[in-house]
């Protein structure tokens, strides 16, 4: 078994924010065409392509963070990464169901906040718990005041609603952020080439 090398040097701020530029750019175009399967889905494959949208998401999310490690880059990239968790709340924690969905089953998945608000009783009947018309993807009720009857239609009247993004939002949230950090490593770039 290997192990990490405590001795190696680290990276410097200019590959990190190439790999971070990079990942970014790939992550970008897997959201991109996700959006598209999504759109054009044939009414039972749109499950499946929610699941690799918000791995696709998850990893964009990823680079900009990597991006945040370079002391120039932080504020605006925090700035950035804050606005797009607030594009798609909730899409971590259906992420985490849905790629640890066997945790989730066996009732060892984490316990979740969205919005600040507990996600309590994550059962496998509210994992199954979604719908896609086309252009919204809903999915498990978040409660916001003590434990519910996670069996019952969701109500805003009793204090829960759905998790909730429309498929162009993501797409709008996502190119923002992939920008961000795409931008950054072509401005660290540019300062690199000589006149």
């Amino acid at each position: 078994m290997s192990t990490l090398d405590t001795n190696a040097i680290p990276p410097s701020d200019e590959s990190i924010l190439f790999w971070a530029g990079s990942m970014a750019k790939e992550w970008m175009n897997a959201v991109g065409m996700q959006v598209e399967r999504l759109r054009n889905h044939d009414g039972q494959s749109w499950s499946t392509d929610i699941h690799f949208l918000l791995v696709a998401l998850r990893r964009l999310q990823r680079s900009a963070v990597l991006a945040t490690q370079v002391p120039a880059a932080h504020d605006a990239i925090s700035d950035a990464v804050k606005r797009f968790e607030i594009a798609l709340p909730g899409y971590v924690v259906m992420r985490n169901a849905s790629e640890h969905l066997d945790e989730y089953l066996m009732g060892k998945g984490r316990e979740e906040k969205v919005d600040g608000h507990w996600l309590q009783n994550v059962r496998p009947s509210s994992l199954q718990s979604s719908s896609f018309d086309g252009s919204t993807f809903e999915w498990l009720g978040v409660y916001k005041d003590g434990p519910v009857d996670v069996f019952a239609p969701v109500s805003e009247s009793d204090g829960r609603r759905r998790v909730r993004f429309n498929i162009d939002e993501v797409l709008d949230a996502a190119l923002e952020l992939s920008l961000q950090v795409r931008a950054l490593h072509q401005e660290t770039a540019a300062e690199e080439t000589p006149e």
